[in-house]
């Protein structure tokens, strides 16, 4: 079997020592998974399989694999791959590796977070996320907004699949994904409702007459 996981240090000696000792023992963690490639793949199927299921959990079947490959795994899970050309590991048995080496403490999670740099959420989180995000904007748009607007709002709101809601996720998806744009776009519609002149006119239906480029720019600011 190749280099023994266990025989690269201390097993089971993570002990609750200062916050440093912790970011030297995950610093050491990611360094020995990124030193073998394939742990890069295992670690990509196990953040997939925590996108369905939400947490750290399922099987990844890793195929073709090269003698180091096989070599890299057998010294980590303690288990012979010897000749065999693919490998099925479980999420539980990768913790239980993880728990009996100098890693202790670290779970799969965390391993994820380390090796990716950035948080995992399973596809549920990641859509209550959102909500909560699409709802903190129109919050604040409708403490800006008149009534029109307010109820124009309120309708958006309520509409995710149909009206205006499609356009809005389209140009922020255009513009990064982060939401800045949806929140600039829904101001500016409130704005653009709360400013029509409703006054009587000269106009047949009792609207005053005004040309649209004025009516833009005097909303836009670029005049």
């Amino acid at each position: 079997m190749g280099e023994r996981l266990a025989e690269d240090g201390v097993v089971n000696g993570r002990s609750a020592g200062e916050s440093s000792e912790d970011e030297k023992l995950q610093a050491e963690c990611l360094r020995y998974f990124r030193e073998r490639p394939v742990f890069g793949k295992l670690l990509r199927g196990f953040r997939e399989k925590y996108l369905s299921y939400g947490r750290f959990a399922g099987t990844v079947t890793l195929k073709n694999l090269k003698e180091s490959e096989r070599e890299d795994l057998e010294g980590f899970l303690l288990r012979n791959y010897h000749g065999k050309k693919s490998a099925s590991v479980s999420a539980e048995r990768f913790e239980k590796a993880l728990s009996g080496s100098r890693f202790a403490g670290i779970s799969g999670k965390d391993v994820l977070e380390l090796y990716f740099r950035e948080p995992v959420e399973g596809r549920k989180e990641q859509r209550q996320r959102e909500d909560r995000r699409w709802t903190a904007i129109f919050d604040r748009a409708k403490k800006e907004a008149g009534a029109l607007s307010a109820r124009w709002i309120d309708e958006i709101s309520e509409m995710q699949s149909s009206g205006f809601m499609p356009y809005l996720k389209r140009r922020d998806r255009e513009a990064g994904g982060n939401l800045d744009e949806a929140e600039r776009l829904l101001m500016l519609g409130a704005r653009i409702l709360d400013a029509l002149p409703a006054e009587k006119g000269p106009d047949p239906f009792g609207m005053t007459v005004r040309y649209l480029a004025v009516f833009a720019a005097e909303i836009t600011g670029n005049q």
